[in-house]
C-alpha cells in the first residue's frame, strides 16, 4: 500500500478494504487511484480536494462562494483558463488570487505571473467548481476532464510561520466580519461570523477563525461581541482591520491574522480586559 493510500486511511476518508478495491480497479482501467475512489463512490471530489489542500497547506475554496472579479478575470484568456483549469477570482493590491486544480504546478504559476505581471497566490479548488464557474462567466463548453490533473505528487509547501510582533493573549469571543473592500466580495453575503483566538499584548492585532478564505490585504470591519446576550449596540466593539496572514487548518477552517486600526482606547482596553479574564 503506497503513502497516499495510507494517508487517506489514517485521516478516515477510506478504509483499508476500500483502498485495496480501488487499487485493483485503478490498475484494471488504467486510471489514477483518486479518480477511481471518486468513481466508486468511496469519497467525493470535494473530499479529495480538501485532503490535498490540507496536505499542501494551500487554502481550499469553493469558487461559487465568491464574486469573481471581472477585472481579475480579464487578466487571463478564456482558452488559457480552460486548458489549465484555472480561474482568477480576485485581485487585492498587486496580488492576483487564482483558483487552480493543482496549485503546486510551479511552471503554471510562473506562466500566470509572466502573463499578468501580478504576484500570484494560488488557491486549490475542484475541477468541477472551476469549470462550472468558467461556464458561468464565459458560457458553457462541452469538455471532458480527468480528476487526476490535480493530484499533488510534489512535496508539500512549507507553511509560512504566523508572524507575531508581540506576546499573544488568549481571547475567545464571537466576532462578525464585514468585507469593506472594493477588490473582494463574497457571493450572497458581505459578512462572515467567526471566533477570535488571541490578541496581541498591546491590542493591535488579533488571530481569529472563520469558515471562509479571506485573502491577505483585504480590509474589514469587525464587530466583537463580548458575550452572547448583547442587548444594545453600545456593547459591541466595532473596529476596522486588515488581513495580514491567512492559512487553512483542518475541517475547512481558516485562521486569520488581522491588524486592527481606527479603534479607540476604550474598545482596546475592553478586549484586553476580556483576554486577562481567561
Amino acid at each position: 500500500m503506497d503513502d497516499l493510500e495510507s494517508k487517506l486511511i489514517s485521516c478516515g476518508l477510506i478504509t483499508a478494504q476500500q483502498a485495496l478495491q480501488a487499487e485493483k480497479e485503478a490498475l484494471a482501467c488504467g486510471k489514477a487511484l483518486c479518480a477511481t475512489l471518486v468513481k466508486l463512490g468511496f469519497v467525493t471530489e470535494e473530499d479529495m480536494v480538501i485532503f490535498f489542500a490540507n496536505e499542501s497547506s494551500v487554502p481550499y475554496i469553493r469558487v461559487s462562494d465568491y464574486c469573481v472579479s471581472p477585472q481579475a478575470l480579464a487578466l487571463l484568456d478564456e482558452n488559457f483558463c480552460r486548458q489549465h483549469l484555472v480561474i482568477p477570482v480576485f485581485k487585492v493590491n498587486e496580488v492576483l488570487f487564482v483558483a487552480v486544480s493543482n496549485p503546486l504546478d510551479t511552471a503554471l504559476m510562473d506562466n500566470i505571473f509572466k502573463i499578468t505581471g501580478c504576484d500570484i497566490e494560488p488557491l486549490i479548488a475542484s475541477c468541477s467548481q472551476i469549470l462550472s464557474n468558467l461556464n458561468l462567466y464565459y458560457g458553457p463548453e462541452d469538455e471532458d476532464f480527468d480528476i487526476e490533473r490535480y493530484i499533488i505528487k510534489q512535496s508539500a509547501i512549507k507553511r509560512v510561520p504566523f508572524h507575531r510582533e508581540s506576546e499573544r493573549l488568549d481571547l475567545k469571543i464571537p466576532v462578525s466580519v464585514t468585507i469593506d473592500d472594493k477588490n473582494f466580495a463574497l457571493r450572497g453575503s458581505s459578512s462572515v461570523d467567526g471566533f477570535t483566538q488571541n490578541i496581541s499584548n498591546g491590542g493591535a492585532a488579533i488571530g481569529m477563525e472563520v469558515f471562509f478564505f479571506l485573502p491577505k490585504g483585504v480590509n474589514l470591519i469587525l464587530e466583537f461581541k463580548p458575550h452572547q446576550d448583547i442587548k444594545s449596540a453600545e456593547e459591541i466593539i466595532k473596529v476596522k482591520g486588515q488581513v495580514v496572514h491567512s492559512f487553512m487548518g483542518k475541517n475547512k477552517k481558516f485562521f486569520l491574522g488581522i491588524q486592527l486600526y481606527d479603534m479607540d482606547r476604550s474598545g482596546r482596553n475592553r478586549l484586553l480586559k476580556l483576554a486577562s479574564q481567561i
